[in-house]
């Protein structure tokens, strides 16, 4: 994960849309392998944190989108 990395690259993670994707993911498939206890070292950010920034994220890559798209003949 993002640790030990500069502070750069981890800023630039924390913009990228699919951190926040795929972080729910290692939770969902390592939850049966990993303590409960040390699953707060593997993963980057609660589950409810990253599925509001995916929502987020959707929104405000969908909505000009949409416009851009209306937009077009």
């Amino acid at each position: 994960p993002l640790r030990g990395v500069p502070i750069w690259m981890y800023l630039l993670s924390k913009l990228d849309p699919v951190t926040y994707g795929v972080d729910p993911l290692r939770q969902v498939s390592l939850q049966a392998l990993v303590p409960p206890d040390l699953m707060h070292t593997i993963s980057l950010n609660p589950l409810t944190y990253n599925v509001m920034m995916m929502a987020s994220f959707s929104v405000l890559f969908l909505v000009p989108a949409v416009w851009l798209f209306s937009r077009q003949e």
